[in-house]
């Protein structure tokens, strides 16, 4: 009897003990806010708000434009009106509480519509509030990159012609255009992309714009 007593008993303290657990974790839950509901937030932005900081970050929406309707449309002009319209729409409509927030706050920001987003700056804690909205799908970063610009090597002061064609123009056939006469004497060879490097030792001389000595691009660029 003694012995079942005592196995009661400690079964009675083991339920206690884990009772006492689960209502202290349920009261350290209750102390802080919910993570579960709050959205990602980037490293960087959350350590850029440490200290009362202010950073920049981009606050997307939960709904974004369904464009699945446009590919029915068979008119071009009519096809990109809607696409359009559609986007914009979208992003007025779920936008506004969100913007009515921030307006209150005197929180300066940006609204886009492409990508239903708004780009925020604030601190720590419009951060935290704006992770735990319901219409907010994700926060991201919005660093600013450099693109290393590329070092210009001294031109080597020879002006001799190369001593054996390259298989570029091997491979299209220009030599034998050039054995039929035809060497693009006269010809201007035009290029509208993000732009050139007339400085390369292999344009250079005949870049339009360069004389020898200076280089002038006004007509000769975009």
């Amino acid at each position: 009897m003694r012995r079942q007593r005592l196995v009661q008993l400690t079964l009675v303290l083991v339920l206690a003990a884990a009772a006492l657990a689960l209502l202290v974790v349920g009261v350290r839950a209750a102390s802080r806010p919910s993570q579960a509901a709050a959205v990602h937030i980037p490293p960087q932005v959350w350590q850029a708000t440490a200290d009362g900081g202010e950073a920049e970050f981009l606050v997307v929406l939960r709904e974004q434009a369904q464009l699945d309707h446009v590919a029915s449309i068979s008119d071009r002009d009519a096809r990109l009106h809607a696409v359009y319209d559609a986007l914009r729409f979208t992003a007025l409509s779920t936008q506004r509480s969100l913007r009515a927030e921030l307006d209150a706050a005197g929180v300066s920001y940006r609204a886009f519509y492409i990508v239903n987003m708004l780009l925020v700056k604030g601190d720590r804690a419009l951060l935290a509030r704006l992770a735990t909205r319901s219409d907010v799908v994700g926060i991201s970063a919005n660093p600013r990159t450099r693109q290393a610009m590329p070092v210009s090597q001294a031109l080597a002061a020879s002006s001799a012609a190369p001593s054996a064609v390259a298989w570029g123009v091997q491979s299209i056939s220009a030599t034998l255009v050039w054995s039929q006469g035809y060497t693009g004497t006269g010809i201007v060879v035009a290029g509208a992309d993000t732009g050139y490097a007339w400085e390369h030792p292999a344009l250079i001389r005949q870049y339009r714009g360069y004389d020898g000595i200076t280089a002038t691009h006004d007509y000769n660029w975009h």
